[in-house]
């Protein structure tokens, strides 16, 4: 049996590099926060491990889809792609944030934390870029939210009684009683 080709497969090469590119945001996100959690562990460098995870993972959801599209991987694509979305948009402008409030701080900044602050904020908002496009190319590729869907809708009996009447007068003799009496109905 021959399987028909998936929509996604004319974005193999998009998602390729989608997922080479988020799996090494995601790599480099994760090592930049063990570092920071190694240097001074708090909550917040936990959490950069967990969104480290959820890049990587998105981005070998991407590799795979560039591999064999279908369904299940891309419907996964794009959740994933959409959490990383909502991840990188808030850590982004929670960088943001800090850069504003260590502008307004008396103290001063180590070079590594100004160092690992930008380096999470580059990773964030290059993320939330690739993030955008992988999941408008799962969108485009054939996701079952974004795709057309044809229902069958059976005709009425009615429909089918008039078809024949209007063929021909001379073949109305030819019509059963019990299509006439569902044509009623």
């Amino acid at each position: 049996m021959v399987r028909p080709r998936h929509p996604a497969i004319k974005y193999k090469p998009v998602f390729q590099k989608l997922g080479t590119s988020q799996t090494i945001i995601g790599l480099i996100h994760m090592i930049l926060a063990v570092i920071s959690t190694i240097l001074s562990p708090s909550l917040s460098s936990y959490c950069a491990i967990a969104i480290g995870v959820l890049y990587l993972s998105t981005g070998l959801v991407a590799s795979s889809t560039s591999r064999s599209p279908t369904n299940c991987n891309v419907t996964g694509g794009m959740i994933l792609a959409i959490l990383s979305i909502l991840a990188s948009g808030g850590t982004t402008a929670l960088y943001i944030c800090i850069f504003i409030l260590m502008g307004e701080s008396p103290r001063v900044a180590s070079a590594t934390e100004i160092g690992l602050l930008i380096g999470g904020f580059t990773l964030n908002a290059i993320e939330l870029l690739l993030a955008i496009v992988h999941s408008v190319y799962c969108c485009k590729g054939g996701c079952i939210c974004c795709r057309k869907q044809q229902h069958y809708r059976p005709q009425p009996t009615t429909n089918v009684a008039v078809i024949i009447i209007q063929q021909s007068s001379a073949e109305l003799h030819k019509i059963d009683k019990t299509m006439l009496w569902h044509c009623q109905l």
